[in-house]
């Protein structure tokens, strides 16, 4: 299965920042074509525009409240840097300072003459408090009472229409955190609002290529269930029968059989969100247990069945996540984890400042970023990562060995060649044997990130790897394997206890 990689972008303030660059207002409609062609070299699938819809005004009111926080990442902050927050979305159209509609059809055109897929947000859970759908039909959100809001302080929010009536709506939430004060939740089991939901992701259907959706677990009935379940009740409206995903995904699916569906996802709930019809779902685990250094239970998230696997997005960066820079310390840490996402099985999600270094995680209620200075050798290397992992082995077979302690290895297995990938997972020194299968055995290895060759005999590999060292070694199945003179096996027994003795990689 080839590797799906996916290119996110803060769409509002890498506008901004191309517009400072070239000196005039850069949108969608016009990004010059030299930084098209950029996107296109980068050896990514697919450019994921987040936050390039229609924000609320109401939020960008409540935004300004928490200004002063904001300014942590961008010191001497104006009001005018405030556009409220990407998650609380107006309306899904695309947002006249981006470029509008036409803007973004353009942008989709430019990018797929490079091939790339255009990848735009969905937040299922939520609408901002001012969009339509919270003055319109009732069985849209999760409506409130006067008793309610007065009691739930800061659960709920009032609303008046042109008619003069009052509507009670609770705010959007996730059941284990407050809720979002600048969000309207709506209704997941009400068939009016499922259709309206079939009817947004069919209009956004015919303007990219795949959605990410936000929070996407939150819709699942038995996680309605605990979070507003005691509000179906008292409202009467019965638990469907039919899950929420399946029943949406089927019929764009009906219309866009090719139609990308990405998943945030948390609490183990990632493989019943895949068998709802999700092509991927957020790997949190592998991101956690790169961090932590847990090669125990890094290991064993490993051993799932490749299917779950293959659509599991692998990530160590995102717009909610700190910079991989500050997460992965020290810069061999951060090196060794970006090889483990990229290498394992599944989709890849990378983000825009993660090869150059960017150390500022960015509100995403803001439209303008710092400069920071640019880490030429991080660039050079995820450079050469993104040319490693489009060798063909990464289309074969994937195995994960059986390695000593805190060392992670697995290998990339097709007919003519194998990719073996060993990874330090920890800060401390490792050594051990790695068992290689039957078919690897007594051939030579080439560092392909060093161009540095390593020989090794029999069925193990005897490693020894410095704190958060990971090498990925090119193995030539097509060649005949060479007969092995006495002197060449003496060779090989004292490189062997060189290596063993002053670490994988040694001369002499």
């Amino acid at each position: 299965m080839s590797k799906f990689l996916i290119y996110q972008i803060n769409t509002r303030v890498w506008l901004n920042t191309l517009s400072r660059k070239h000196g005039r207002t850069i949108t969608l409609a016009n990004v010059p074509a030299e930084v098209v062609r950029e996107l296109g070299a980068l050896g990514v699938n697919a450019i994921w525009l987040m936050g390039v819809w229609k924000r609320s005004p109401l939020g960008v009111v409540g935004a300004l409240r928490y200004k002063h926080e904001y300014g942590g990442a961008l010191p001497g902050i104006t009001d005018a840097d405030v556009i409220g927050s990407a998650y609380a979305i107006a309306d899904y159209v695309a947002a006249d300072e981006a470029g509008g509609r036409e803007g973004l059809a353009v942008f989709r055109a430019q990018i797929a003459k490079h091939g790339l897929k255009l990848i735009l947000d969905y937040v299922p859970n939520h609408v901002a408090m001012d969009h339509p759908w919270v003055l319109g039909d009732d069985g849209l959100c999760v409506r409130g009472d006067e008793t309610l809001y007065l009691n739930a302080l800061g659960d709920f929010f009032r609303s008046e229409r042109e008619d003069g009536s009052v509507v009670y709506t609770a705010h959007g939430r996730d059941p284990n955190f407050p809720p979002w004060n600048d969000t309207a939740q709506l209704n997941p089991w009400s068939p009016v609002m499922r259709q309206m939901t079939i009817n947004a992701l069919l209009d956004i259907a015919t303007q990219c290529d795949g959605v990410r959706c936000d929070m996407a677990m939150l819709m699942m009935n038995d996680i309605v269930q605990r979070t507003w379940g005691w509000r179906m009740e008292q409202l009467g409206i019965p638990r469907p029968a039919e899950e929420f995903w399946p029943q949406v995904v089927n019929v764009v699916r009906g219309q866009r059989p090719d139609f990308i569906f990405m998943a945030e996802a948390y609490w183990d709930l990632e493989y019943p969100l895949q068998q709802q019809g999700f092509d991927y779902t957020y790997d949190k685990r592998l991101y956690d247990r790169l961090r932590d250094e847990q090669p125990d239970e890094l290991k064993i998230h490993l051993r799932a069945n490749i299917q779950f696997q293959n659509a599991s997005v692998r990530f160590i960066e995102n717009h909610d996540e700190p910079r991989a820079i500050e997460t992965y310390k020290p810069e061999a840490k951060h090196k060794m984890a970006a090889i483990v996402m990229m290498t394992t099985p599944g989709a890849v999600l990378l983000h825009d400042g993660q090869f150059t270094g960017r150390r500022i995680k960015l509100p995403v209620q803001i439209t303008r970023e710092m400069d920071e200075p640019v880490d030429e050798g991080l660039r050079a290397f995820y450079a050469d990562l993104l040319r490693e992992v489009r060798a063909p082995e990464y289309n074969g077979e994937w195995r994960l060995l059986d390695s000593h302690g805190a060392l992670l290895a697995y290998v990339w297995v097709t007919p003519k060649s194998a990719r073996l990938i060993v990874a330090n997972l920890t800060g401390q020194q490792q050594e051990g044997n790695i068992h290689l299968p039957k078919e690897l055995g007594g051939r030579p290895l080439l560092n392909v990130m060093t161009r540095q060759a390593a020989m090794h005999a029999g069925q193990n590999l005897h490693v020894r790897f410095a704190p958060y060292q990971a090498s990925i070694y090119q193995i030539d199945l097509a060649a005949a394997r060479q007969r092995v003179t006495f002197w060449e096996t003496c060779k090989r027994v004292v490189r062997a206890w060189v290596n063993r003795i002053f670490g994988e990689g040694s001369r002499g």
